[in-house]
């Protein structure tokens, strides 16, 4: 909480998620990319949904289910 989360490329987590901070994917996400009070980039594979509250989502790969911001853009 309070911090960026990113997931380097060539790795592989379940879920990014940050918390007062943005969230950034550069590998593969099994599931969820989420930010709350930060932005979500996704430039590897997520397998799930990207998230942003009060924040932007910038998708610069294929995202498996939903792309959603509120009170934000994509």
């Amino acid at each position: 909480m309070g911090h960026d989360a990113t997931l380097p490329a060539n790795e592989t987590l379940d879920s990014v998620v940050a918390v007062f901070g943005s969230a950034t994917n550069n590998g593969t996400a099994r599931e969820e990319v989420v930010s709350v009070f930060g932005d979500t980039t996704v430039n590897g594979a997520a397998q799930g949904s990207a998230v942003a509250v009060l924040g932007n989502v910038s998708v610069n790969a294929d995202v498996g289910e939903d792309v959603v911001t509120v009170l934000g853009g994509v």
